[in-house]
């Protein structure tokens, strides 16, 4: 009789591991911004690159308020790079 809360909690817990570990594509987004004056950086470049290969994922152009959106992002350990005319390039790991 002990067996049965075992299962019924593995049986429970199973489709929640297998969603969490689903490989679709997301999202990222944010805002590209002035580190001294915290203006929006207009018309910026941003490039997603994989951190393995370095090679570019997919790449945008920051808005008039400085906002970006990837869609479509493959699963997987990237970073992003950040350029404007003006500015030194800068990288985050996502």
């Amino acid at each position: 009789m002990s067996r049965y809360p075992l299962i019924f909690i593995f049986l429970t817990i199973l489709p929640f591991t297998l969603l969490s570990q689903s490989k679709l594509p997301c999202v990222v987004s944010g805002r590209v911004t002035d580190a001294q004056t915290s203006a929006p950086v207009e018309y910026a470049n941003i490039v997603l690159r994989d951190t393995i290969a370095h090679t570019m994922v997919t790449g945008v152009v920051s808005d008039s308020n400085g906002y970006f959106k990837m869609k479509d992002v493959p699963y997987g350990t990237f970073y992003l790079e950040y350029s404007f005319i003006g500015y030194e390039k800068q990288r985050t790991r996502t």
